[in-house]
């Protein structure tokens, strides 16, 4: 991961962006890191994390595992007791 100043984070946002679609780019200020430049999909991810899911969310997403699932689960006769 790369480290900019603050200084040249304020003359060198266009390369800045560049460089972030390869890897977060940090920023420092007084030598200490302040924070972070991230490309967008990584961030999108990022926050699909960040928010709690409500349980409408949570039943859709297993709606579209179930309508994805090509497999069946075969389930043998039990033959270790009599019925």
């Amino acid at each position: 991961m790369r480290t900019w100043t603050s200084d040249e984070a304020g003359t060198k946002l266009d390369e800045i962006l560049d460089f972030c679609v390869q890897e977060p780019q940090l920023i420092s200020k007084k030598n200490r890191p302040s924070g972070v430049i991230i490309n967008i999909a990584f961030f999108e991810e990022l926050m699909k994390f960040w928010q709690k899911p409500t349980i409408a969310n949570l039943l859709d997403e297993l709606g579209e595992i179930k309508m994805n699932e090509t497999d069946d689960i075969e389930i043998p006769e039990r033959t270790d007791r009599s019925v």
